[in-house]
């Protein structure tokens, strides 16, 4: 707490603070962004709403399940979202994306607000994924942006979308005293395992393909190496909230304690959580305080995922066990010492070592708003934060595992401490002309942020202490700067126009290209009741929109991108600027039936110029590392449709359905002078890079020779297209084929209560996109089975199908069509009486994640993030079973 208000006062120093030019954003939105103070200044009368092209969703109608991370909430819930999975553990981060995302290479996370703070996107040490600190039991709802009109209000911040994140407030202090208690039990197991040999599938192509005198060095065991680092793992969750008014003070407090076993063999998460939130309210409500305070202990125990590439390549036929110095972990050795180039025992990898993480995280936010005595149109609003984080992770293994042999074991630790100090004042104004029947409002403000991160790797020991590697640390401090305005008019219930302008300055730029200013404008037009629509007594509501916008972009991926040698040399160039997208929307709203039935419909067209992409620099012929700079050209387009209806709406029976979905394309416009694309998406097994970045094509298009088929429609190894027609077979014959991205995507919900019982059912579908199926590719072949001194690898399904003798890892024939169906959860639910404010008393509920995927890829996830499937953490199929209390 003393960290904690100390950082505050830091922040409120706001005398060294210098600003740019000022930024201006012409947004048409339609509808108020409720959230933070940008938002807050352009609310509109209460007779007056247009619709934006925005989702928010609550809490009831994202993800339901034992979840651990904000991304698996969102997953096939929002139009134009597509969330991806990277890993199966428990806490893993999931790859977000926006609208495709604003470059082919960078940095693609859109930004995420927790009740107005900008939180970290960066990895953190410690955790997977730095939004695992949230209790997803905490948030009330969460709201997607994603047009330009909408964006544009958060700057370059707001470049990748942004996600606005609600947690509960006690919202009804005249309920008066309220609690409520939640349990969830959970049992998990996994998916998607990788297809290789069985023990007598194994035996029997030993014999054939590499010889029956190799027979005898295979063991008598018949071990399912996957099962043997796989389990089945169990999970709980509790949550207690606390509600009430203490006088005229009303207050919310929430205590969570989530313990999460991974289904890999011992990766675990166990998270502590509290909040309190208060809202005082002063002088006659002309004041209004809105304070957070958020804290979180997040411990984690990470998992060598090397593991599953060991148990894919692992004889069958040894055993786990076997007496040894090396832990009485089967071992292969050569000449009495442990063999370097056979694949380490998977259960050692896992059990023998401790890599431990732990992350202390802390939030304290307060938001004012100040309704002027002598002129309660005029509000000055002021939101200050600090997000403080102290992590850490030690590693040990021991001087008796294979795999650290050869130091005697390892020690290491790692320490990082983590600060985002935020603050934000304006002032905004509104008034009606009635005369004119119009209204408008105008608001200016300020805003700072900054970053500052410190890390430390401890100096790397053996087992009995002996140094390896010396320690290191380094320090980080960043910091954000705008002045930002913004007008809004209204006429009647039919026209609305919104215009915003933000100048931001960073401190990742030199001093005359630091500023960026990003301007958006938009329109929106209420049609209903007019013209043609006299006609169609059941159109309730008509909107159309429009919007255009120039954003600039600051951030950047630490991601190399291998594009071309630039012949030059030195440090970060002083001309770096920031990059800038231009980007246009247009989208229709329906209502019909008093708006039962809700349709809308949303165009867009963005284009990405001077892209900031780390590149190869070379000086001569010399490489002298990375540099990061200005490059390239992208384009990204697409459809975003949504369907919400209130099927019935009775007293005993209700039935909502909603459907969303989108069609995407993306494009790279320009690579300057690399004429040929730069190759990226390296292949597991060090074999290269099986993707191209080329204009012309979408991004991370698979790089490829085009394969050849018998008459029979059999594969012939080796034989492959002349693509380019030169007379011979070349790496010049390597084609850009299909791609990652999926054509369209989308999802499926359903909610139907009767009575006392209630369902809800959540699809999720990705089509056109397509995944390399790296471990056919890479132990696909009979050649892959003999290695040295008769330690045989195991070799995937693939190539009992294609016969291969020898591997051809960069044939299209492993780029595979991986469109999915999945159910992502199924809950059932029974509630039993009824509260004051019409909430169950108890609601007992079941619940089913992840319960089945159709597809016809035939690797093990075809929704992996980037697409190329190699030896993936399985994601876990979970039954899980709860109650709720309400206690009044």
């Amino acid at each position: 707490m003393k960290q904690t208000l100390l950082s505050i006062a830091k922040l409120m120093k706001l005398g060294s603070l210098t600003f740019g030019l000022l930024y201006f954003n012409f947004n048409a939105s339609g509808q108020s962004v409720a959230i933070d103070t940008l938002q807050a200044a352009h609310e509109k009368p209460a007779d007056y709403k247009v619709t934006a092209p925005q989702v928010t969703l609550s809490s009831v109608q994202l993800n339901k399940g034992l979840l651990v991370t904000p991304e698996q909430l969102f997953a096939g819930a929002f139009p134009g979202l597509l969330v991806s999975p990277v890993s199966g553990a428990p806490g893993a981060a999931g790859q977000m994306r926006i609208r495709q995302g604003s470059s082919f290479a960078g940095a693609n996370q859109p930004l995420v607000i927790l009740n107005g703070v900008p939180l970290f996107h960066d990895p953190m040490t410690g955790v997977d994924n730095p939004l695992s600190f949230i209790n997803l039991d905490d948030i009330s709802s969460v709201t997607v942006l994603k047009d330009v009109s909408v964006t544009a209000m958060y700057g370059s911040r707001g470049s990748n979308g942004v996600i606005l994140i609600t947690t509960r407030k006690n919202d009804k202090p005249e309920n008066g005293f309220m609690l409520s208690f939640s349990m969830t039990g959970a049992m998990a197991t996994a998916t998607g395992k990788i297809p290789v040999l069985s023990a007598d599938e194994f035996r029997k192509v030993i014999g054939q393909q590499v010889g029956k005198e190799h027979e005898m060095a295979l063991g008598p065991a018949q071990t399912d190496w996957q099962d043997e680092i796989y389990r089945t793992a169990y999970g709980a969750d509790n949550q207690l909230n606390i509600s009430g008014a203490l006088g005229k003070l009303p207050y919310l407090v929430s205590v969570g304690y989530l313990n999460h076993n991974g289904v890999l063999k011992t990766s675990k998460l166990r998270r502590t959580s509290a909040a309190v939130n208060l809202q005082p309210s002063l002088f006659k409500d002309h004041l209004k305080l809105d304070l957070n305070l958020r804290s979180a202990s997040v411990k984690t125990t990470f998992a060598d995922e090397m593991a599953i590439v060991a148990a894919a390549l692992f004889d069958p036929t040894k055993p786990v066990m076997d007496r040894n110095s090396y832990g009485n972990y089967f071992t292969y050795v050569d000449s009495g010492d442990r063999s370097y180039l056979a694949p380490f025992n998977p259960l050692s990898l896992l059990e023998q070592p401790e890599d431990l993480g732990t992350s202390n995280r802390n939030i304290t936010s307060l938001s004012a708003d100040y309704a002027f005595h002598f002129l309660p149109a005029l509000h000055a609003r002021l939101n200050v934060a600090v997000d403080h984080a102290e992590n850490q992770r030690s590693f040990h293994a021991p001087a008796n595992m294979a795999k650290y042999a050869l130091t005697n074991g390892l020690n290491w630790k790692n320490k990082q401490t983590a600060e985002n100090q935020f603050l934000e004042f304006s002032l905004g104004y509104s008034h009606k002309l009635e005369a004119i029947n119009s209204s408008f409002n105008i608001m200016a403000g300020l805003n700072r942020q900054s970053w500052e991160e410190r890390n430390l790797q401890e100096a790397h020991t053996n087992h009995y202490g002996r140094e390896l590697k010396g320690a290191v640390g380094n320090s980080n401090t960043l910091e954000l700067q705008s002045l930002f305005g913004r007008l809004s008019y209204t006429f009647g219930r039919r026209l609305e126009l919104n215009t915003t302008l933000r100048n931001d300055g960073s401190s990742r730029f030199a001093e005359d290209n630091r500023n960026f200013l990003s301007r958006a404008l938009g329109i929106s037009w209420n049609a209903a009741g007019l013209g043609f629509t006299e006609k169609l007594p059941s159109l309730t509501t008509l909107i159309w929109r429009a919007s255009y916008g120039i954003l600039g972009k600051m951030d950047w991926s630490n991601e190399r991108s291998d594009l071309l040698y630039v012949i030059q040399g030195g440090s970060i160039p002083a001309e770096l600027k920031p990059a800038s997208s231009t980007e246009y929307n247009v989208g229709l709203e329906t209502g019909w039936f008093q708006n039962r039935l809700q349709v809308s419909v949303d165009v867009y067209n963005a284009i990405y110029d001077d892209l900031l992409l780390q590149v190869p620099v070379a000086y001569g012929s010399y490489s002298t590392g990375y540099e990061l700079m200005n490059y390239g050209s992208y384009k990204t387009s697409g459809l975003e449709w949504s369907l919400n209806y209130n099927v019935l709406q009775k007293k005993d029976l209700v039935w909502q359905l909603g459907l969303s979905g989108a069609f995407e394309n993306n494009e790279i416009r320009d690579l300057g002078e690399t004429k040929s694309g730069a190759v990226a998406g390296n292949i597991a097994g060090g074999l290269g890079e099986i993707q191209i970045h080329r204009t012309g094509y979408p991004a991370s298009s698979f790089y490829v020779y085009k394969q050849q088929y018998g008459p029979e429609g059999q594969l012939l190894p080796g034989k492959f297209a002349d693509t380019n027609q030169d007379g011979f077979y070349t790496w010049a014959d390597r084609f850009a084929y299909k791609s990652a991205t999926p054509k369209a995507h989308g999802g499926f919900r359903s909610y139907v209560k009767y009575k006392r019982l209630d369902a809800s059912i959540l699809l999720h579908s990705q089509l056109g996109n397509y995944s390399y199926n790296n471990v056919a590719a890479v132990q696909g072949a009979f050649n892959m089975l003999d290695t040295y001194n008769d330690h045989f690898r195991n070799i995937s399904q693939s190539a009992l199908e294609t016969e291969l003798e020898e591997l051809q890892p960069f044939s299209d024939y492993y780029v595979q069509d991986a469109s999915f169906l999945r159910l992502e959860h199924l809950q059932l639910g029974y509630s039993i009486g009824t509260s004051k404010n019409n909430n169950p008393l108890l609601r007992i509920y079941a619940t089913m994640q992840n319960a089945f995927t159709l597809t016809k890829y035939k690797g093990q996830e075809p929704g992996v993030a980037g697409g190329i499937d190699g030896y993936t953490y399985a994601q876990p199929r979970t039954f899980s079973f709860g109650l709720q209390m309400n206690l009044y």
